[in-house]
């Protein structure tokens, strides 16, 4: 996590509300070397924006020569990470007399000096991540303002569009500025600039509704909705509302879409519930199974928030409900309040109608993935296991997760299929046998145990998280899910 107040900052900004003071931004590490996304171009949070490298002078393939060193990280980069616009390689342990090299765009080498302490390393690491993100912000805003984009050409395709005929590409070329307009909306929620984001996520979902661009528009769709819960969990409702008129404003768009609403909290939940569906059916339009998947996914941990939130009275979930957002505390800031006769929004309105809906929307959910591949399936079934966790569903809980062993097991991941299968066993009355496993090697078991947690409860995709920026990879297309 980077302070925006933290750095120092070598250009001016041109983004009106970024801000500057308790802005933050939130980077997704990767510790492998993953193939390209098939929707980095649709969503921008899945391009790799930055590679870190590690490297140990005195055990280098190039003799501890930083020069041919440096050469050899910048291939490495170009070749795999063509996406990426910051890189650094932090070298360790330099021989004796090392020098650095000089500091300059083609130089990526930094090398760590020995400290007396960790701590010693953690800021000096620190201070070089600072002049990191900084450089990821100044690419992005490039992308925003100056149309440095890695789409200059005449249109912007996916996976999904055609280009053979004349047609065709005439077709993409009218889709363009609704895509970039999109495309730039991420670039500013990247950049923890929500308000601004929305200016751009509304135009992009004019313009790609007219233009018919469905898969664009639910992608839009999904932005306002991050762009808006941003907002709203670090103001509160009526910044978001206010927010949200300004951005409707700035796109020509004066409609008042909730004419004598008096409850901005209830206007917030239903926007973003609203946008929320609305993305996932024109996903299933356009028949895009992984990011439909992904929004059904969605809408189930939305609304587990609004429980965490006391919005269907005092609800008892598995975890913390002390959550606060300021001096206001979570459970105050949510009221249940009947929705008016003329609202086409149906959020479940009692505890019982708020899990019956999350189990069928999960049920759903991997019931569509039953023709896709043995990885697409292991993904899901982890997201689902954690969301029923969230509910209390502990025996569904557990069969997900026997779901997900199985899956890994003939995928060729024993390792994790095991281990999944180990926080499964207390649920089937098992823990005599999890305790002997524990008492062979307590700490290494530990350690395996919270990265296998991390990789079903949120690796199973790349996050998203709003507002965060991108680390070092992306996710794998069909074969991954984003939760």
């Amino acid at each position: 996590i980077i302070d925006l107040h933290s750095i120092t900052r070598s250009y001016t900004t041109q983004l009106q509300h970024q801000d500057w003071q308790a802005g933050q931004i939130f980077f997704n590490f990767v510790w492998k070397t993953s193939d390209r996304s098939d929707w980095e171009d649709i969503q921008t949070h899945r391009k790799t924006l930055g590679v870190i490298g590690i490297m140990d002078c005195n055990a280098s393939s190039t003799g501890g020569d930083l020069g041919a060193a440096n050469i050899e990280f910048e291939g490495i980069v170009n070749d795999k990470f063509p996406t990426s616009v910051a890189s650094k390689l932090f070298a360790f342990d330099p021989k004796e007399g090392q020098d650095d090299l000089e500091r300059s765009e083609e130089n990526k080498i930094v090398v760590i000096p020995p400290a007396p302490s960790r701590q010693h390393i953690l800021w000096y690491l620190n201070e070089w991540m600072l002049d990191f993100t900084n450089n990821i912000l100044q690419t992005l805003e490039g992308w925003i303002f100056n149309g440095e984009t890695a789409s200059q050409g005449p249109y912007i395709s996916t996976r999904l569009d055609p280009c053979r005929s004349a047609e065709e590409i005439s077709k993409l070329k009218k889709k363009k500025a609704g895509r970039l307009a999109k495309i730039k909306g991420d670039c500013c929620l990247l950049s923890s600039a929500p308000r601004d984001a929305l200016i751009y996520f509304y135009s992009a979902a004019d313009q790609c509704k007219s233009t018919s661009d469905w898969e664009w528009l639910a992608s839009a769709y999904e932005g306002i909705c991050a762009a808006l819960l941003m907002i709203f969990v670090y103001q509160d409702a009526g910044a978001t509302v206010a927010a949200k008129a300004v951005a409707l404003q700035a796109t020509g768009d004066n409609k008042k879409e909730s004419a004598g609403e008096s409850d901005p909290e209830r206007e917030v939940r239903a926007e973003i519930y609203d946008k929320l569906k609305d993305a996932a059916y024109y996903y299933h339009k356009r028949k895009v199974l992984v990011l439909e998947t992904e929004c059904h996914l969605k809408i189930a941990r939305f609304i587990i928030f609004l429980g965490e939130g006391g919005y269907f009275g005092q609800v008892a979930l598995t975890g913390s409900s002390s959550k606060k957002t300021g001096n206001v505390h979570m459970t105050e800031r949510f009221t249940l309040a009947a929705h008016s006769s003329s609202s086409n929004t149906q959020l479940p309105r009692d505890l019982c109608t708020y899990k019956t809906e999350i189990n069928t929307l999960l049920m759903q959910v991997y019931s569509s993935t039953a023709n896709q591949s043995l990885a697409m399936k292991a993904s899901v079934a982890g997201a689902i296991a954690v969301i029923y966790e969230c509910i209390g569903y502990y025996r569904k809980h557990a069969f997900f997760l026997r779901l997900a062993a199985a899956a890994y097991m003939e995928v060729g991941r024993p390792a994790i299929s095991q281990h999944i299968c180990l926080l499964s066993s207390p649920y089937y009355q098992l823990p005599t046998l999890l305790e002997a496993v524990k008492n062979v090697a307590p700490q290494a078991h530990q350690n395996r145990l919270a990265i296998l947690e991390k990789d079903v409860s949120s690796n199973v995709g790349e996050r998203r998280g709003s507002g965060s920026g991108s680390g070092s990879g992306s996710g794998s297309g069909e074969h991954e899910i984003e939760d």
